[in-house]
């Protein structure tokens, strides 16, 4: 029973089971498939357009994010602005006279809810860029690791 056994292994031919190079071969086709369709033209191409989009990136922190801090600090300067209309208007005009001090009242009050709202999405545009500067950066790691590779 034990040499019908070893007979049927293959052991007495000298054939052994070919799993083991069968996953080694796959293995090193599928590497070959994949170093073949990587090669420097399109790195090159990839590295362009994430220079490009690196740029822009740049061009949003460098033009953006001051426009939004000057219309917040141009409201502020309305707002005081205001401030100083409403005690001239406490000299000048006397008591009785609402429509003037009305005005500037409600004028303020918009101005300070237009400051806010500003405020508030330039700290949401700051939120959004912190993400894509780290998503930046861990690309530009990733296409240096693969150009030192190729």
């Amino acid at each position: 029973m034990a040499a019908a056994a070893w007979i049927r292994s293959g052991g007495v031919a000298g054939v052994t089971n070919p799993k083991g190079l069968f996953f080694i071969f796959t293995l090193l086709s599928l590497i070959w498939i994949a170093h073949s369709l990587i090669d420097n033209e399109q790195l090159t191409k990839v590295k362009e357009n994430h220079e490009k989009v690196k740029q822009q990136l740049e061009k949003l922190k460098a033009v953006q994010m001051p426009e939004m801090f000057a219309n917040s600090d141009l409201l502020g300067v309305y707002i005081d602005l205001i401030d100083t209309y409403m005690a001239m208007t406490k000299n000048e005009f006397p008591d009785d006279y609402h429509p003037v001090n009305t005005f500037l009242k409600k004028t303020k009050a918009l101005l300070e809810k237009t400051k806010v709202y500003v405020d508030s999405k330039t700290e949401e545009f700051g939120r959004e860029i912190d993400p894509m500067e780290e998503v930046e950066n861990k690309n530009d790691n990733f296409h240096d690791e693969l150009h030192s590779e190729l």
